[in-house]
């Protein structure tokens, strides 16, 4: 009866968890002045785990890995960065034209500039690696401006 219980309790601190997730945050900086990279999406990866966090306006983020602000378990990471880019409208003519009965009207063209180098689209490009242990708890992340 006791291994029983002993059993169960065991797999109760499996299930309902004993976390290893270190909470980590930090900022993405550009490298020529230091000045915050003000969006996009970085993503940490492992060959078995991968979390992410939204980068804020002023270049900080918050990594996540199931739900929001858990963590990421400790180990060997790649970093990549997504969707750092700002978007214009395009300049259009200005007399334009009514929209007639079963035309579908036309979007407005969009420019879409990358703030950062692309090579930090994919972790296996963008040369950025961190260790998670128990004493990160944040970290810089520097790269490039787009050419």
């Amino acid at each position: 009866m006791k291994n029983r219980v002993w059993v169960c309790c065991v797999v109760l601190v499996v299930v309902l968890g004993c976390s290893d997730n270190v909470p980590l945050r930090g900022k993405v900086v550009y490298s020529d002045n230091g000045e915050p990279v003000p969006r996009g999406l970085i993503m940490l990866e492992s060959g078995t785990h991968m979390s992410r966090g939204e980068i804020q306006s002023d270049g900080t983020f918050v990594i996540s890995s199931l739900k929001a602000r858990d963590g990421i378990p400790p180990g060997d990471y790649r970093i990549s960065i997504a969707g750092a880019v700002e978007t214009y409208e395009m300049a259009t003519p200005r007399a334009q034209r009514a929209v007639m009965p079963g035309e579908v009207a036309q979007s407005t063209p969009m420019r879409i500039v990358p703030l950062i180098d692309p090579k930090y689209e994919r972790a296996s490009t963008s040369g950025l690696t961190l260790t998670v242990d128990r004493s990160t708890r944040e970290h810089t992340v520097v790269v490039d401006r787009a050419m």
